[in-house]
């Protein structure tokens, strides 16, 4: 025996499209508040944009995201966090900031 098919009853209103999705996080200004907050580290990343620049060489900003942790380990005290998840963001503002990085710094379509 087949189920019946049922229907909202008049006066119900059904939950608009997407009502249920998981919230999206403002990554970009996530990632702008991070860079405000973290001044000397943005500096290293900046620093290492223009030695690959100065090279002409392609690069991804998540491998200069890993030289950052490391040099902050190595150099200063106290915890570094960087939330991967914000890299995209800040080879845009790279980008943006070092001249000729724009043109070498692989990126990809950014999902929020």
């Amino acid at each position: 025996m087949e189920t019946p098919i049922s229907f909202p009853s008049p006066g119900v209103v059904s939950p608009a499209p997407g009502a249920f999705d998981p919230p999206r996080y403002d990554l970009r200004g996530e990632a702008e508040r991070w860079i405000d907050e973290n001044p000397e580290a943005y500096a290293l990343f900046v620093r290492f944009a223009r030695e690959r620049v100065a090279k002409g060489k392609r690069f991804g900003v998540k491998a200069i995201a890993e030289r950052v942790r490391w040099e902050w380990d190595l150099e200063w005290d106290g915890e570094f966090k960087l939330n991967n998840n914000l890299v995209a963001y800040i080879a845009r503002r790279l980008a943006a900031d070092v001249p000729g990085a724009g043109a070498l710094i692989e990126t990809r379509k950014v999902r929020c």
